[in-house]
């Protein structure tokens, strides 16, 4: 799994709710970071947060797309409900399959997507 991490809050919880169900996890902080694992790796899942002042979400998407990207997404989203929307139909538009999930993080919710993915 990769996920991008730039908050405490969230990059730890995912990271001991992936732990938690035996899912390996490279977290990445930057732009750079996470195109280097994309270019590292095949994952088979991908956590992003849609609002990531390092990592913009639907940037994000748009690299997936760029490498055919045939996981799936779990969009987090702390912001107004519109902007799961257009997340949505972004990763529609791709071909992408993706969850959204908003803040705060419903663990049992979180703990059912991430074992539903893989």
């Amino acid at each position: 799994m990769l996920l991008n991490d730039d908050s405490p809050e969230f990059g730890h919880s995912i990271q001991r709710y992936a732990s938690d169900l035996a899912i390996s996890c490279i977290a990445a902080r930057t732009q750079g970071e996470f195109l280097k694992a994309l270019s590292m790796s095949d994952f088979d899942l991908v956590c992003l947060e849609l609002v990531h002042p390092e990592i913009e979400g639907l940037w994000a998407l748009r690299q997936l797309a760029l490498r055919d990207y045939l996981g799936i997404v779990l969009m987090f989203n702390e912001s107004l409900p519109v902007y799961s929307r257009v997340a949505e139909g972004m990763a529609r538009t791709f071909g992408i399959r993706i969850e959204t999930v908003n803040w705060p993080l419903p663990e049992d919710r979180v703990l059912d997507l991430l074992k539903n993915a893989r």
